[in-house]
């Protein structure tokens, strides 16, 4: 499955036992295309850690609620994924971008 920026996932990323989780593309499209993996951080719907600045509140009427957690951020590879489940909008975008700010100190 092609890999784009701002897509949402369904994968399995931890062990084979786990539930699979949502992720979220967050790396450049030259970059996944070249690398043919991407970087994504996690959703989870626990408002847990809502204090730090590396979660953020997703907005309403995106294709997935929650939290993003960029202190998760990994590797996705093309074919870890089980479905799309469509693309995140600008506003919810610059959440992600927050988060990572925060995660990464930038």
């Amino acid at each position: 499955m092609e890999l784009k920026r701002g897509s949402v996932y369904l994968a399995n990323l931890g062990a084979e036992t786990a539930d699979p989780k949502f992720w979220i593309v967050v790396s450049s499209n030259l970059r996944n295309n070249a690398f043919k993996d991407a970087l994504a951080i996690r959703v989870t719907m626990t408002d847990k850690y809502t204090d730090l600045p590396s979660v953020e509140k997703l907005p309403d009427g995106e294709c997935i609620h929650g939290y993003v957690r960029a202190d998760t951020l990994t590797t996705i590879y093309e074919d870890e994924p089980i479905k799309s489940v469509g693309g995140l909008g600008v506003t919810a975008m610059k959440r992600v971008e927050s988060a990572l700010r925060g995660a990464l100190d930038l």
